[in-house]
């Protein structure tokens, strides 16, 4: 179920899966919302060839409990956000991410996201 406009008069929360209105795109799209305002964020790199994304200190993960595991483009990215922000998320600014550790078309390729750029909430059925 999708609910159009929730943020207009509701607070973003973490793990909310979110519609997207990505100027890429024509279509909207989804993703989950993995760092909000305040979170302390960072990058680590790994042991192989990338990056972990650190939300708080701790290594973020997908909602099968994998890290994601960033690239170079990805790094470059978040990393200019991390310093441009002293490592701190902004008001009203969020970290979306997809469920593939590897990345897709989420932060790790168009950084931080303003609140007035999500169109709704998507609300699972369980």
């Amino acid at each position: 179920q999708i609910y159009f406009g929730y943020y207009k008069c509701n607070e973003v929360q973490r793990e909310d899966i979110v519609i997207y209105n990505y100027a890429g795109d024509t279509n909207p799209i989804i993703k989950v919302v993995k760092g909000i305002a305040g979170d302390k964020f960072d990058l680590e790199e790994t042991a192989g060839d990338g990056w972990h994304i650190l939300i708080n200190g701790g290594v973020l993960k997908n909602s099968e409990g994998q890290p994601y595991l960033i690239d170079g483009k990805g790094f470059k990215m978040l990393s200019l956000y991390s310093k441009d922000y002293d490592h701190v998320i902004p008001d009203n600014a969020y970290l979306i991410m997809g469920n593939q550790v590897n990345g897709s078309t989420d932060s790790t390729r168009f950084g931080l996201v303003h609140k007035d750029d999500f169109l709704g909430m998507v609300l699972l059925r369980k």
